[in-house]
């Protein structure tokens, strides 16, 4: 591998390139961007023109933080993006940007990433664990191959033919052609080079060279693969990358969406990077930015970030205070022993995660981690010196214990798949985690904490957690396992014995996101899909018995709670609340943005 070619540092520029969703200025762009995507032979010599496309009515953009939720055709003329309905449908939408409206395309449900074919004919997704291909021209998709349970993370399509993409877990690149057939593995991981993952490959303009992303530890690093030879090192930088004409790499630094000259020839940089838009949605654990360029000079990017609150509510819904600051967060615990609160919060600009506590009885908070990577659903271990935690460490997220006084951290179990906490049983003996497999599904297991012993699994992959959905707890008694599977088709709340045996029970009736005991072990609460909070009596002894669920109150805004805990006491909530929802707001579209590049 070839010595670090280190960018320099960008530029930024305070503006932001978005314009407001006015009806009659949303006219006049359309009309402009037309005439210019109709008139323009080259990017670089038309005039940059800027607007914005909001997500469906009553609806949301899809974006994953390891997969492409949007994708520019090649000439720049038309946006592919996944999105979801207001029925909560998903599936692939197709936008001209010389239109006004955009339409979804049958035969796309359930779609977790998309990507064009070189010419701009048809287009690539991934959905229920294939790779699929779909012809503008007429005709429903077609599957090219098994792409295991959760699909790529990523596709590009190569002028002749072929397509790549990486594997859920990062551990292959594959090739298939596009007419359909087996995938093979065409790179792997360099382990002598440390590198632990690849992903995010992208052809360059011949169609056989490539581009790609290597995950090391502490960063990361694009890499160009060409026929016969080793691949060698092009920009050393946390990012996923795409090329466009005349000659330019896209790419996020700390936040920034940044562009660098690049010789698509001989693959080498030149010149400093500098910015193209201030601010565009990262997140460097997975090297994802929520962005898409096109050959023609085009850009497409999601300038904003989720913004969350922890807020405290009493049982009627009525808003008690908060705390900490706004910020993105993923998970918040209540002990059941009062120590402190456990939350994380990302830090801006990198999109990371840090472990956080917070004192209720004195209102102050401490950081827990503050490592250049992520850490992220944290829960205390028994004892009350030791937390656990999920850890990126330049691999796939893995349980870590760190003790507090000592600041020593451990890994828990083996490196494998996505690895999150569930819960540890009152008594503290037992874990229970998910864990994805490499067909991109979750599996529950249970790990016994003081004994050593191994892994036992508790329920194949049925599940729709992992960074964002992994949901199970112990009741107050440790005999019963609440949690969230998505074996319906659809997530739901369920209980089963714990550790067994017996058969789980359904508690929800029309889909849940969170479920919840209360501490005397009476009752289940739980999120419905209509955004109500939902209460269920229970009896766990001598046997398990639930009653009717019933509803608390209605959920305030359009968004669920990203996650919940109840008191000590059970007398309130305290809930993650969307403040400021990305994917509900609109994407940020520029026309021939080479044309504001340096000369």
């Amino acid at each position: 591998v070839a010595g670090n070619v280190v960018a320099g540092k960008p530029a930024r520029r305070r503006g932001r390139w978005a314009v407001s969703g006015a009806c009659a200025l949303g006219l006049v762009l359309g009309a402009s961007a037309a005439l210019l995507l109709r008139s323009a032979p080259r990017a670089t010599h038309a005039r940059a023109i800027r607007f914005t496309i909001p997500p469906p009515e009553n609806g949301s953009f899809f974006n994953q933080l390891e997969s492409t939720g949007m994708a520019l055709s090649p000439d720049g003329s038309q946006l592919a993006y996944i999105a979801v309905d207001s029925k909560g449908g998903r599936r692939v939408w197709l936008r001209a940007l010389s239109g006004y409206e955009a339409r979804p395309l049958a035969g796309t449900e359930g779609a977790s990433s998309v990507f064009w074919s070189f010419d701009g004919s048809s287009i690539g997704f991934f959905g229920e664990g294939k790779l699929k291909r779909l012809d503008l021209s007429g005709g429903a998709p077609f599957s090219i191959c098994e792409a295991g349970g959760g699909g790529g993370k990523a596709g590009t399509w190569g002028r002749g033919g072929d397509i790549l993409f990486a594997s859920v877990q990062g551990d292959a690149i594959y090739r298939v052609p596009a007419f359909g057939g087996t995938p093979v593995v065409v790179l792997k991981p360099d382990s002598s080079a440390g590198e632990t993952r690849v992903v995010w490959p992208w052809f360059l303009p011949d169609g056989e060279r490539f581009l790609f992303y290597a995950r090391i530890e502490g960063g990361g690093k694009v890499m160009l693969a060409e026929p016969g030879k080793s691949p060698r090192l092009v920009l050393s930088v946390a990012s996923m990358v795409q090329y466009t004409d005349p000659g330019y790499l896209v790419f996020v630094k700390e936040g920034s969406l940044l562009a660098q000259r690049f010789d698509a020839r001989n693959g080498k940089l030149s010149g400093v990077p500098f910015s193209i838009a201030d601010h565009v949605r990262y997140f460097m654990s997975t090297a994802s930015g929520s962005f898409a360029t096109s050959r023609g000079g085009t850009l497409a990017f999601q300038p904003q970030d989720d913004v969350h609150r922890l807020v405290w509510f009493d049982r009627a819904g009525r808003e008690l205070g908060t705390i900490g600051v706004p910020a993105k967060h993923h998970d918040v615990r209540i002990s059941r022993d009062r120590r402190p609160i456990l939350f994380d919060r990302a830090v801006s600009d990198l999109g990371t995660f840090d472990v956080w506590s917070y004192d209720v009885e004195r209102n102050v908070e401490t950081r827990v981690t503050s490592s250049p990577d992520s850490e992220f659903s944290p829960i205390w271990l028994p004892g009350g010196k030791r937390v656990l935690f999920s850890a990126v460490r330049g691999s796939n997220p893995r349980l870590v214990r760190r003790d507090l006084a000592t600041g020593r951290e451990e890994a828990l179990l083996p490196e494998g798949g996505f690895q999150v906490v569930g819960d540890v049983s009152p008594d503290g003996r037992t874990l229970v985690y998910f864990e994805r497999t490499g067909k991109g599904s979750f599996e529950m297991w249970e790990f016994p904490l003081e004994s050593g012993g191994v892994p036992h699994r508790l329920v194949e992959g049925t599940f729709l957690g992992g960074f964002v959905g992994a949901v199970a707890r112990f009741s107050p008694d440790g005999r019963f396992l609440a949690f969230i599977s998505g074996e319906s088709g659809q997530p739901e709340a369920y209980v089963m014995p714990f550790p067994g045996p017996g058969e789980k029970t359904r508690v929800s009736t029309q889909g849940a996101s969170a479920i919840r005991w209360s501490p005397d072990g009476r009752e289940l609460l739980y999120l419905a899909r209509d955004l109500r909070l939902m209460s269920v009596p229970v009896r766990t002894s001598p046997s398990l018995q639930l009653g009717a669920p019933r509803p608390l109150f209605q959920i305030k805004g359009r968004s669920a709670w990203l996650g919940f805990e109840l008191s000590a006491d059970g007398t309130r909530l305290l809930a993650i609340e969307p403040e400021s929802v990305a994917d509900e707001r609109p994407l940020s579209v520029v026309v021939s943005w080479p044309a504001d590049a340096p000369k």
